[in-house]
């Protein structure tokens, strides 16, 4: 278990830096710490995260509340 960045996580899960500002902004997107104003990700979370929002169609229904959605 560790706590990366914003510009780590862009590079392990694959959006960009900006989605995950805007996803903690506009309240989607793996959970995340803020301490002293910097933002953590927890990869242990970060990991489950995106494994549970993983589509094989784009017709495949959504199982995730609108928070969860870009």
């Amino acid at each position: 278990m560790a706590n990366i960045r914003t510009k780590e996580a862009s590079k392990r899960w694959g959006p960009s830096e900006r989605w995950f500002e805007k996803g903690r902004l506009y309240g989607y997107g793996p959970p995340y710490l803020k301490v002293r104003g910097l933002v953590f990700y927890n990869t242990d979370i970060g990991d489950a995260w995106f494994a549970a929002h993983q589509r094989r169609s784009t017709s495949e229904p959504a199982n995730v509340g609108a928070r969860d959605r870009p």
